[in-house]
C-alpha cells in the first residue's frame, strides 16, 4: 500500500492540521505493507515558486513512484494535484476539518474538491457544513485522536504557578491560536465571563495560551471590562511546557463557535482537567454530546459564565472514556479507510 502524503505546512507545525497529519502519517508507519513519501509545500521564498516546485513533486511521484492512494492534507493543495492523480487513476482523499472548509471556495477550488475520491471530516459539524455545498463527494468521518500516553494527570507545576502569580488562584485556561481573522475560539466570550464573575470568583484566574495578531485586540477587551488583573496573556506555548500548562488548569474552557473538532479538549481530559466547550461546532463531537465535559451555547453570556462556575467544580472523566479517541483507533480507522479507498470500495456515502 504505496500512499503519497501531500501537506501544505511543515511537517512539524502547531496547527490542528498539521498535528492530525501527523497522526496519519504515524498510522502509515505502523503497517507492515504500507510505504510513505511526503511532500510539503511552504518552504520557497515565493508562493509562485513554491505551486510550481510542488506541483513538479507531486508529478514525479505519480510518474516514478505510482502511488496507490493520495492523501491530500489541505483543500488549498487539491487544485495542485487533482488532474495529475485522474489521470492516472489514483483515488484522492481530503480530510475536512473546520472553518477551511465549511463555506463554499472559489470556483477552482469547487472544481477540483468535486473531483476526490471521497473526504473525511473530522466531525458531524464539518460533515454537515460541508454537505451544503458539496452534496455528491462521498464522505467517512475520520475523527482526530490523542495520544494518551503523552498527556497524563499531575500535580500543579510550581514553577508555572510562580511565573504567573497563581498561588492560592483557581484557573481556567483556554489553549489556541489567536489570528486576527478568526474570532471563534470562545476567547471574547471567556473575557466577557471573567467581567461577569469577578465579584463572586475573585480568586478566580482565566490563562489565555497562545499567541497572534488577535492577542493585543484581547488585551484591550479585557481591560475595558476590568478585568486585565484576572486575565493572563501567556502567548505561545512551547511543545515541552504544554502538559505543565494543562496541569495548571483546574478547568478548560474554549466556548467556541468555528472549531472542527477540538483536539484541545481531549489532551485536556487526559490530564484530568474537565472542560467546557460548545454547543455550536465540533466540539460536540470531541466530546460526545456533553458526556465527556460541559456543553455551552457562547452566544448566552449568562450561560458561559455559570458553565465556568460548573466547570470547576466538576471532575474529568475516567481515562478510559478516552480510549474512543485513542491513537490505537485512529491508526485502525485510516487503515480500514485508505484499504477500502485503494481497493475501489470506499467507506464514505454521498
Amino acid at each position: 500500500m504505496k500512499v503519497l502524503l501531500l501537506l501544505n505546512e511543515d511537517y512539524q507545525a502547531a496547527s490542528g492540521i498539521a498535528q492530525y497529519n501527523r497522526n496519519v502519517a504515524d498510522a502509515l508507519r505502523g503497517i507492515d505493507d504500507a510505504e510513505m513519501r511526503i511532500v510539503c509545500r511552504g518552504r520557497m521564498a515565493s508562493a509562485a515558486a513554491d505551486k510550481a516546485v510542488f506541483g513538479v513533486q507531486a508529478l514525479f511521484h505519480c510518474l516514478v513512484w505510482r502511488p496507490d492512494l493520495i492523501f491530500v492534507g489541505h483543500i488549498n493543495l487539491v487544485p495542485l494535484v487533482i488532474g495529475i492523480a485522474r489521470r492516472f487513476g489514483i483515488p484522492v482523499v481530503l480530510p475536512a476539518h473546520g472553518i477551511e472548509v465549511w463555506d463554499k471556495p472559489g470556483p477552482s477550488r469547487l472544481l477540483a474538491t468535486e473531483q476526490v475520491t471521497e473526504i473525511w471530516p473530522v466531525s458531524r459539524t464539518t460533515q454537515d457544513r460541508m454537505r451544503d455545498w458539496m452534496p455528491g463527494v462521498p464522505m467517512h468521518i475520520v475523527h482526530n485522536c490523542v495520544e494518551l500516553s503523552d498527556f497524563t494527570p499531575g500535580l500543579r507545576p510550581d514553577y508555572l504557578v510562580y511565573r504567573y502569580g497563581l498561588a492560592g488562584k483557581k484557573v481556567v485556561m483556554t489553549l489556541a491560536r489567536l489570528p486576527g481573522w478568526d474570532r471563534h475560539k470562545g476567547v471574547d466570550e471567556m473575557i466577557q465571563a471573567m467581567a461577569d464573575l469577578k465579584e463572586r470568583q475573585p480568586d478566580l484566574r482565566y490563562l489565555v495560551a497562545g499567541e497572534g495578531p488577535d492577542k493585543q485586540r484581547l488585551i484591550d477587551l479585557a481591560a475595558a471590562l476590568g478585568v486585565a488583573d484576572t486575565v493572563i496573556f501567556a502567548g505561545f506555548i512551547d511543545r515541552a511546557e504544554k502538559l505543565d500548562h494543562y496541569r495548571l488548569a483546574d478547568a478548560f474552557a474554549m466556548p467556541s463557535r468555528g472549531e472542527g473538532f477540538g483536539i484541545v479538549f481531549l489532551e485536556s481530559l487526559a490530564c484530568g482537567v474537565p472542560v467546557m466547550g460548545s454547543t455550536l461546532d465540533g466540539g460536540r463531537d470531541a466530546l460526545l454530546d456533553g458526556e465527556l465535559g460541559l456543553l455551552v451555547d457562547p452566544g448566552d453570556r449568562a450561560a458561559v459564565a455559570a458553565g465556568v462556575e460548573t466547570v470547576l467544580t466538576a471532575k474529568a472523566p475516567p481515562r478510559a472514556a478516552l480510549d474512543v479517541y485513542s491513537f490505537g483507533a485512529f491508526a485502525k480507522s485510516i487503515e480500514q479507510a485508505m484499504r477500502a479507498l485503494i481497493a475501489g470500495t470506499g467507506l464514505g456515502r454521498p
